[in-house]
């Protein structure tokens, strides 16, 4: 009796704790759903906002070039447009059009002959005539937005409108002009909706997949979106946690098992775990001085093979530790191991430097500053032996990162600007932000020959950087040409790259 009474409950408790499971599941899967469409939508709106801003900035420099007096092409009229480039926050470049030819620009300077402008895309109303994926003069194998009227021209980054779009999402952004429609930007190229009508707001179906749609007010460009691998239904916490409360019996803790599963397995955990075992490891890369190959100092490079014995890509690793919030873990155990390893080296070569890399997440917190003075110390090193360098895409976030900038060279020591001249390539931080020097980025000597572009764009950055009082540090060089091309351009430039030595580890650094 006693064992068919157990039976009965159990059968009880069975029957109703999938009955709840079933119940709450279909609850779950209608608010992870909604949760979905609205997180869309959210980044779809965040995305039409910042294009906005880009918009404004193309029409104000636009007018005020093509306001300006001065005789087009003089010394005068080439030093304005240069400002304005400074001054702007994602204009890449401003040119002088007689027509349709490009006479000269900001960093180009004159040209020996003008060069035609491709035939744009799009005339907007206002007469604006744009093309959206042309070659930039000067700048070897890039492709960029030109906006033209009038006299003036600029060229806006493509990177600066994907940079603005959650990678989140699988997208497509169209303009719509004089009836026709125009594809500026999409990473879904079978979108087939040309022949829909796109009204901010709405929601779109195609393919079973639901886009959300949002719209510019100040020109005709909506973005259509949705979120490109949303985690599936089943695995959502939001259903998980519907479910385990309608079983209303021990699947909260199955759940809570497979999510620490999960955890261990992903790559985060593992370098959470590499990074607590100091199993991280550093390479250097000397850094010279171009006049005499004087070595003045080397660049920190982390390095990470997983379990397994793979080499993880530094980019990889690092986004996840940014976007996890433990970056600051990451530059701490860089900065320990580098003095470990470097300091008595250091201290043997004066006026040495080792550079590090860090994130804006460093420079806003309070306690790096006052952890790397202690490091420095403990080791007997002046501040003036540890540089930092921060990336082109750190901009974004301008104002932390200029008060965190000026806060280290407050504290003694070097800042400096990498990978400069291929990203957002605006000038404007290099006015506003307290840096040292730039580095400029390795596409400018991998294409320097005597028929490329670079040799024309390289003098007017190295130009700029000079009238800012910034020194250069030229990355990529292999050839004892770029080597020579670069200290004619500035005799005062450093250099970077294997022509100069590989990355190695500390006890190679200083064998030759």
């Amino acid at each position: 009796m006693i064992g068919q009474q157990l039976s009965g409950a159990r059968a009880w408790v069975i029957g109703c704790g999938l009955l709840g499971l079933v119940l709450g599941a279909a609850l779950g899967e209608l608010a992870v759903r909604q949760q979905h469409h609205e997180e869309a939508a959210t980044l779809a709106a965040s995305y039409i906002a910042r294009a906005d801003q880009v918009h404004d900035e193309v029409v104000k420099v636009l007018a005020q070039t093509n306001a300006f007096a001065a005789p087009a092409c003089s010394d005068e009229d080439i030093a304005y447009m240069r400002g304005m480039v400074i001054r702007s926050q994602f204009i890449k470049s401003v040119a002088r059009l007689d027509g349709e030819q490009l006479l000269c620009g900001a960093t180009l300077g004159r040209l020996s002959k003008p060069v035609a402008l491709a035939p744009p895309n799009m005339i907007t109303p206002g007469g604006m005539r744009v093309n959206f994926n042309a070659n930039v003069a000067g700048v070897p194998d890039v492709q960029a937005m030109v906006v033209a009227h009038g006299r003036a021209s600029v060229i806006v980054s493509r990177l600066s409108y994907t940079s603005l779009v959650d990678p989140r999402l699988d997208y497509a952004i169209v303009v719509d002009v004089a009836g026709k429609r125009e594809h500026f930007i999409s990473n879904d190229p079978e979108m087939d909706i040309d022949a829909i009508p796109l009204i901010s707001s709405d929601t779109l179906t195609l393919k079973d997949r639901r886009y959300e749609v949002s719209c510019s007010k100040r020109y005709p460009g909506c973005i259509v979106a949705t979120l490109a691998s949303p985690p599936a239904v089943s695995e959502s916490p939001v259903l998980q946690g519907f479910a385990a409360l309608g079983l209303l019996t021990g699947m909260g803790g199955g759940l809570g098992i497979s999510l620490c599963i999960g955890w261990l397995r992903s790559l985060r955990r593992r370098l959470r775990r590499a990074l607590h075992n100091g199993d991280l490891t550093l390479v250097y890369q000397p850094i010279v001085r171009l006049a005499d190959r004087h070595l003045v100092g080397v660049e920190a490079l982390l390095r990470w093979k997983d379990e397994s014995g793979k080499p993880v890509n530094p980019e990889v690793f690092i986004a996840i530790a940014e976007q996890a919030g433990f970056i600051n873990e990451v530059t701490r155990f860089v900065v320990r191991r580098t003095l470990a390893e470097l300091a008595l080296q250091a201290k043997a070569r004066p006026g040495f430097r080792i550079t590090i890399n860090i994130s804006v997440q460093d420079l806003t917190n309070p306690g790096f500053l006052p952890f790397v003075a202690a490091q420095l110390k403990q080791r007997g090193l002046p501040a003036d032996s540890l540089g930092f360098e921060v990336t082109e895409r750190s901009t974004a976030e301008h104002e932390p990162l200029a008060r965190g900038i000026q806060k280290l060279r407050d504290a003694g020591h070097s800042v400096y600007l990498d990978d400069f001249g291929t990203e957002y390539s605006s000038l404007s931080y290099l006015a506003d932000l307290s840096i040292d020097a730039i580095k400029l980025d390795r596409v400018f000597t991998m294409h320097l020959d005597e028929d490329s572009n670079s040799a024309s764009i390289a003098p007017q950055i190295v130009a700029m950087a000079k009238g800012l009082g910034l020194g250069l540090v030229v990355e990529g060089i292999e050839e004892e040409r770029q080597a020579a091309y670069f200290l004619k351009l500035d005799p005062t430039a450093y250099g970077q790259g294997w022509l100069f030595g590989t990355p190695v580890p500390a006890d190679r650094l200083f064998e030759r």
